[in-house]
């Protein structure tokens, strides 16, 4: 049985899921018109500045002030509109990743899992965040924090990789 604090809050850009969401609704495609909706470029996107340089984590560049171009964040963060979401993480079990509670991941459910990736997994009607472990015939999840165990995929569970992780949004301040 997963503990409460190994699941995710799903949200969009657009909508906010209600709370009674039925995790068995969300192994299919969701319909355009089932209530909440994948990313999409609005028309008043956020646009920032993209600077030319990598930045150093050490001295203050003289040339802060110069940016080569500007992007939108969608485009920069998002490959397929109509199968991207945002969740929220509550939990510990993938600190050893840099995703701790509070952050919100981009997950892409048109990407083919494969192994090592950080994935959503829908395990027994549960949503979970774990890195992905497929070789030899032999499935698992595995927790990036020591005090959860791996868990073994067996043929009886009821198991399927909603999406993978493309990116983690951390906030810092």
């Amino acid at each position: 049985m997963m503990r409460e604090r190994d699941t995710v809050q799903i949200n969009s850009i657009i909508t906010t899921m209600s709370d009674s969401l039925n995790p068995s609704d969300l192994a299919e495609p969701v319909p355009a018109d089932a209530g909440w909706a994948p990313l999409a470029l609005a028309p008043g996107s956020l646009w920032l500045e993209q600077c030319g340089w990598c930045v150093p984590a050490g001295f203050p560049s003289p040339a802060a002030d110069h940016t080569r171009q500007r992007i939108d964040l969608n485009t920069a963060l998002i490959r397929n509109q109509a199968a991207t979401y945002l969740f929220r993480v509550k939990g510990d079990s993938m600190m050893g990743a840099g995703i701790y509670e509070g952050d919100t991941l981009l997950v892409d459910r048109s990407i083919d899992p494969q192994h090592n990736h950080i994935v959503l997994a829908l395990l027994n009607n549960e949503f979970t965040v774990k890195r992905f472990y497929r070789r030899g015939g032999v499935v698992k999840l595995l927790a990036e924090n020591s005090i959860y165990p791996p868990r073994l995929v067996r043929e009886e569970d009821d198991f399927v990789v909603w999406g993978v992780v493309t990116y983690n949004l951390h906030k810092l301040c």
